[in-house]
């Protein structure tokens, strides 16, 4: 006969939220234009709701970060080694590393080309007299 080890309720809570699986939002994807100002795909919200669903919130912020790269993808773990941080401790902290991914994100613009685009005109071909 098993007898169970005693648990306090930390852990009986804990082994209940193991049974609940929360999706991680979606692998970040660097070629359209949706991911500008998200941190991740799946809207701006997709991952502070993640955070509070999953209480990764209650993480130290080097868990989180940790989380969020495991989440991202192999080429948002390339960007992520290549971001320059002020001081040494920043690359462990989620606000900052969510800006950092927000500014890679941010579509550039090419005002030359934006100017271009808007003062050339390209007459169309006539319509035919019937």
């Amino acid at each position: 006969m098993f007898i169970p080890p005693k648990t306090t309720k930390k852990q009986a809570k804990t082994q209940r939220m193991a049974y609940f699986h929360i999706s991680p939002p979606d692998v970040l994807n660097f070629t359209d234009g949706s991911t500008a100002r998200t941190g991740v795909n799946g809207g701006p919200d997709a991952w502070s709701n993640y955070t509070l669903a999953t209480m990764l919130d209650k993480v130290d912020e080097a868990g989180q970060v940790a989380t969020l790269l495991a989440v991202v993808g192999k080429k948002a773990n390339k960007v992520f080694r290549a971001f320059v941080w002020g001081s040494e401790g920043d690359s462990k902290k989620i606000d900052l590393v969510l800006k950092q991914f927000e500014e890679y994100c941010i579509p550039r613009q090419n005002v030359a080309y934006e100017c271009f685009c808007l003062f050339t005109r390209d007459q169309g071909p006539t319509p035919r007299e019937p």
